[in-house]
């Protein structure tokens, strides 16, 4: 379900970024527009072309501004290997119970296939999104992990998270909900994971 909602993201992104620029700035139906005005032979319509034309240039500069060419791309600020410890804290929904614990951990980030899109290496396939030259979102996400040691497996579900880069630290917070299904028993958590990185 995530990863849909990763591709209808970035679907509905593509559609806002291409449908503006789509059809309106091509100089030859602004002309041909301005041209029937101006020929028109009503000699009441104060418009010639030559007042139109102008106009038509203003608001081509106005749709311009908006498409940008496309918009800024912040991703290459984040990518990158980065190492440092993030901490896992577990809150059961059964219980009531909080467990914690911090980890080293080292991933890279790479550029995605839109201007400013993240994604993260690792198993868990994380993608996300810069939304300026220091700070970042991450997509909902849904990961599973097996632990051999104690048989247990976790079915994480990441909610849509945060960081920020700062010269070469990174930090990121992602919220969440899992599952642990072990030997043992079963038990639901609300999650909160959070990393300190350094850029290599």
């Amino acid at each position: 379900m995530g990863s849909q909602n990763v591709q209808r993201a970035r679907r509905a992104r593509a559609v806002g970024r291409v449908l503006p620029c789509a059809s309106f700035l091509l100089l030859d139906r602004v002309d041909s527009v301005a041209w029937r005005i101006s020929m028109s032979g009503d000699s009441h319509f104060p418009m010639k072309k030559t007042a139109i034309l102008p106009l038509s240039v203003l608001a081509m500069l106005v749709f311009a501004a908006a498409c940008g060419g496309g918009s800024p791309d912040f991703s290459s600020n984040f990518v990158g290997t980065y190492s440092g410890n993030y901490t896992v804290t577990l809150t059961s929904n059964i219980t009531g119970q909080t467990g914690s614990g911090s980890y080293q951990t080292a991933f890279t980030i790479h550029e995605g296939a839109s201007a400013s899109d993240l994604v993260f290496g690792g198993s868990c396939g994380m993608t996300g999104h810069a939304s300026s030259a220091t700070s970042f979102i991450t997509f909902q996400n849904t990961c599973t992990v097996h632990d051999s040691s104690s048989g247990c497996d976790f079915a994480y579900n990441l909610q849509s998270g945060s960081g920020t880069k700062n010269g070469a630290a990174l930090t990121m917070t992602i919220p969440g909900t899992a599952t642990v299904q072990c030997p043992t028993g079963t038990d639901s958590d609300t999650l909160m994971m959070s990393w300190n990185m350094i850029e290599l």
